[in-house]
């Protein structure tokens, strides 16, 4: 039996009115889409999840559903999302709040940026009576199961007021008071092995991007610095916002929580982030059981895929951001790794070895970031170590020149 825990994770949408083949349409979701699986995103990702029978036990979107308030894209992309889910055979949907889903454009209404959310049939961010008052009034609300525990953040509460509405619209906050009320909440609950916060803004800088308005979000830093403690479990954070991908660990300790910016599923990339990335989904795939040493509670890998109009989904190819799958959970050292493989390649017994064989016998080579991947190669290449990647960027033979 699996014990892993899936979560498949989509960001960014900007689902809109305007036609598909608009020069100003904001990205290739349109609530006037055909609904060819080459030409539609979403039509075109539920039918993967469909034909590879791909399940998940936790649905999530990052925010930015729609853009600019379009509530017509909004109520497209909405219903889009849970249609997924049921593919996906998960009752676990969830999503929160992007900037660009609050109203505070006021397309809709004169004073209430909120209300187009609030006003969506099935309730949003997640269809409970309870948990959706919470959400709006308290700024986040919690939801778990057996296992897992989630946070959903409003990033955006705040957008659409405040004493400088402009000034607000420029960034993500997070409240001193939502901060304490949010720790205490998880003091008196059950910890769970696996924790979630899902976000939209960046709770820190990505520094490959070089935009003026980074709009990172405000009190993200106390929030983080008691995310790290351990006090509250291991954490793996989830956001979306700038469109170009990313997998790091926070400062902190041992335990500092595993930051996921996920790329955006369907918006129209600006030059910069289209020379970085492509349009993504991932699959999150979290073990739940591992006996390794050197690795965190937060351990496992993202599966990716590319989109691109007229051919569809398919699995992301070397040269975008993440390798496919790429690797989370492994706190040691890189050196440690190097020399193992090193010692493997000068034994007597062979000197070279198929990637999964490497794994076999060095099994925490399945949990490192992909920035550190690119380390152990750099540093094997100086010992004279030949390496062969396939067409996806994957290392599949590993052996001395």
């Amino acid at each position: 039996m699996d014990d892993n825990l899936k979560i498949l994770v989509i960001s960014d949408l900007h689902a809109h009115s305007l036609s598909p083949r608009d020069k100003e349409s904001p990205s290739l979701l349109s609530s006037m889409a055909e609904e060819e699986p080459t030409k539609n995103p979403f039509t075109g990702f539920i039918s993967l999840v469909n034909e590879k029978e791909i399940s998940a036990d936790i649905l999530l979107c990052a925010g930015d559903i729609c853009d600019k308030g379009d509530y017509a894209g909004m109520k497209y992309a909405w219903q889009k999302f849970h249609e997924l889910g049921k593919a996906a055979n998960t009752n676990h949907v969830y999503a929160t709040a992007g900037n660009h889903d609050m109203d505070s454009r006021y397309k809709n209404s004169n004073y209430n940026a909120q209300g187009m959310l609030q006003s969506l049939v099935t309730k949003f961010p997640l269809d409970d009576e309870a948990m959706f008052n919470h959400y709006w009034a308290r700024k986040y609300v919690i939801t778990e199961a057996e296992n897992w525990r989630l946070v959903l953040l409003n990033s955006a509460a705040y957008h659409g007021g405040g004493k400088d509405q402009g000034a607000e619209f420029e960034h993500g906050r997070i409240s001193p008071q939502t901060v304490k009320d949010l720790l205490e909440k998880l003091r008196k609950s059950d910890e769970k092995k696996i924790n979630i916060l899902l976000t939209h803004h960046h709770l820190m800088r990505n520094t490959e991007i070089h935009e003026n308005n980074y709009s990172e979000m405000q009190g993200a830093d106390e929030l983080l610095r008691n995310l790290s403690s351990g006090e509250y479990g291991e954490w793996l954070v989830i956001h979306g916002h700038m469109h170009v991908p990313n997998l790091n660990y926070s400062a902190g300790g041992s335990v500092a929580p595993l930051i996921f910016t996920a790329g955006s599923f369907s918006v129209t990339l600006d030059k910069e982030s289209a020379t970085k990335t492509n349009n993504q989904a991932y699959l999150v795939d979290l073990e739940m059981r591992n006996n390794l040493g050197n690795i965190s509670n937060i351990a496992g890998n993202i599966h990716c895929w590319d989109w691109t109009y007229g051919m569809g989904w398919s699995e992301s190819l070397a040269g975008s951001v993440f390798p496919n799958p790429t690797g989370f959970g492994f706190r040691g050292t890189i050196n440690s790794l190097v020399d193992k493989i090193n010692k493997l390649l000068n034994g007597d017994d062979q000197t070279y070895y198929k990637w999964d064989e490497l794994l076999t016998e060095i099994p925490e080579l399945n949990y490192v970031l992909h920035t550190d991947l690119k380390l152990i190669v750099s540093k094997l290449a100086k010992n004279n170590v030949e390496i062969t990647e396939d067409k996806f960027g994957r290392i599949i033979e590993i052996g001395k020149k």
